[in-house]
């Protein structure tokens, strides 16, 4: 009888460990299959007031979402370059990162890689860009949020296209040649608007160096 009840107690035993190692080897086989490499975009350490940054938390990204992050905001950066222009009235400025709007920060001293991160955290994030499928449509964009203000630039967006629809078209879309053409036009139009003859001239080249594909 005790003979009996140590086979059946051993019996158990294995099909509990036969059946520990299938679920472990199903973790180790479907799991990696189904998740998506990604990396953590890293936060900006700046110490500013809260009117002029507005923190959103840290967002993952897949290696392709963010090669194509780092591409748009690379093209601000380096259209902006790291030059000084002591008549921008926003006071010092660098990489476009200007006194006026971030007065806690040492200007002169703001690397490129800085200078991305605030793009990032403050532009490319809070404006969701990363949910447009047309790259080209997330550069254009971005810049123009940067020369005239994020709040501006979708204004002037909206008033020929709706956002959402806008996010669902992709670069080989037969109609976002002409979606480009309009948009530019239309930022032009209200560059001149302005009527500043000082930096008309760079904001059009601007505007035209943002909507390339469109020409």
């Amino acid at each position: 009888m005790r003979k009996r009840l140590r086979r059946n107690k051993s019996k158990k035993l294995w099909w509990l460990l036969l059946l520990a190692g299938v679920l472990t080897g199903l973790l180790f086989v479907v799991l990696p299959n189904k998740l998506k490499p990604f990396e953590t975009l890293p936060v900006v350490e700046v110490e500013v007031t809260e009117k002029q940054l507005t923190w959103f938390p840290t967002r993952n990204f897949a290696e392709q979402d963010r090669r194509i992050m780092d591409y748009v905001v690379s093209s601000v950066l380096h259209f902006e370059g790291s030059t000084h222009d002591k008549y921008d009235p926003g006071g010092t400025t660098k990489y476009g990162i200007s006194e006026k709007n971030y007065r806690m920060l040492s200007i002169n001293s703001i690397t490129w890689e800085k200078a991305r991160e605030i793009y990032i955290q403050n532009y490319y994030i809070p404006m969701r860009l990363y949910e447009f499928n047309s790259v080209q449509l997330q550069k254009s964009i971005l810049h123009m949020a940067v020369l005239f203000g994020k709040g501006t630039a979708k204004q002037i967006i909206a008033q020929h296209y709706d956002w959402e629809e806008l996010k669902r078209l992709s670069d080989a879309d037969p109609k976002i040649h002409d979606v480009l053409v309009k948009l530019r036009k239309t930022f032009k139009k209200h560059a001149k608007s302005l009527n500043n003859p000082r930096y008309i001239k760079g904001w059009v080249s601007r505007i035209n160096y943002a909507f390339y594909s469109a020409e």
